[in-house]
């Protein structure tokens, strides 16, 4: 069965800054990602019953739409709060970019072939 090695962006949202740069280099560790934007926002949002409004992180990972599941497995381990793990299309990316990407990200094909043999 064929991968689906389509460049996506993982948008996540964390409480801090700290735990974003913790899951930036988590990713990185396995190979999940090349690159992690960090961006502050303000959310506001309902919660048991009330409306808050305070600051958040934005975590833009740049992936393989075939790591989704490990990603979204990774802000679980990462963070013990209800956030928002979702994936956006990417319809077009420059070819240095592309080739950075694949010459950082692990394909699954690779991994269970080390997997595998270890």
């Amino acid at each position: 069965m064929q991968k689906d090695k389509r460049v996506v962006f993982v948008y996540v949202t964390l409480n801090t800054v700290e735990e974003g740069q913790r899951l930036a280099r988590l990713l990185i560790e396995r190979q999940l990602t090349n690159c992690v934007n960090l961006h502050p926002i303000t959310c506001t949002y309902v919660w048991e019953g009330k409306v808050t409004t305070e600051p958040e992180v934005v975590a833009l990972i740049k992936t393989r739409a075939e790591h989704f599941d490990a990603i979204a497995a990774a802000v679980r381990d990462t963070v013990p709060y209800t956030n928002f793990v979702g994936q956006l299309e990417v319809t077009r990316v420059n070819e240095a970019f592309a080739a950075w990407l694949d010459s950082v990200v692990r394909s699954e094909a690779s991994a269970a072939h080390r997997e595998g043999q270890a």
